[in-house]
């Protein structure tokens, strides 16, 4: 499912990360002035990392 999401949205969250293919779960640290944390995204990636290689 998609959905719109406003810029005031994406400034509310605790953290974003974007997902595709060739890069897998890339964190984004930074949306205009707020700064993310990267705890969830990281982990994410560690578990698709373990997933994949099995």
């Amino acid at each position: 499912m998609e959905k719109e999401i406003s810029p005031f949205d994406l400034q509310k969250a605790d953290e974003l990360f974007i997902t595709n293919v060739i890069v897998g779960i890339q964190p984004i640290t930074k949306y205009r002035k707020k700064e993310f944390e990267t705890k969830l995204s990281n982990a994410l990636l560690v578990k698709l990392n373990q997933a994949i290689s099995v």
